[in-house]
């Protein structure tokens, strides 16, 4: 019995620890976007400009 609720325990935290690094991935991935998308808004309007 003992040994059976630890497992569902590691199991629960282990769950509970994929979903932070999906949502933490998630956050770095739409960051990172959001950055490229600047750099990029950026280098056309330097281009543009003579």
């Amino acid at each position: 019995m003992n040994f059976k609720t630890s497992h569902l325990r590691a199991k629960q935290l282990f769950l509970c620890l994929c979903v932070r690094l999906a949502y933490l991935w998630q956050n770095d991935c739409l960051a990172a976007n959001q950055l490229f998308t600047l750099r990029n808004s950026n280098l056309s309007v330097k281009s543009n400009t003579p």
